[in-house]
């Protein structure tokens, strides 16, 4: 977790050297991508050109993902099924994010109820969520 100057938090994804061909695939920008949590509760997503966007208030439930799997969890997938989306850098464990009200999709057709992401200290995006989602409280 990096706190930005301008306000924002910024939670880097993990990396893992043996998919780097595939993250320059996607566009990987390892400075650049990963959750940012800005100071007015929004909450944004970004893998190369992709984005998903949202608030802090709007996640209903964060949870540990242990599943994931190799190339096919690796990159930005859609899961129309379970209407999730996946941004991973890296295969094992993840974080999942689930929606109130479903967001604009960041890849494919459907909007998404869930992300799983793979950030570096996932443990500080719980805490870091929290925050933001009451201080958008306060101040509303």
């Amino acid at each position: 977790m990096t706190t930005l100057g301008t306000g924002q938090v910024h939670f880097a994804f993990r990396s893992a050297p043996r998919f780097d061909l595939l993250h320059r695939f996607v566009g990987w920008r390892p400075d650049i991508d990963g959750i940012r949590i800005h100071d007015d509760g929004g909450l944004s997503i970004t893998m190369g050109k992709r984005i998903l966007t949202t608030t802090a208030a709007n996640i209903n439930g964060i949870e540990p993902v242990d599943d994931l799997v190799g190339l096919l969890h690796v990159g930005i997938r859609q899961w129309p099924l379970s209407r999730s989306v996946t941004f991973a850098t890296d295969a094992g464990s993840g974080v999942a994010l689930s929606f109130r009200e479903p967001v604009a999709p960041a890849i494919g057709l459907l909007s998404h109820h869930r992300v799983v992401v793979t950030v570096e200290r996932p443990q500080e995006l719980l805490p870091a969520v929290l925050a933001a989602r009451r201080s958008a409280e306060d101040s509303s």
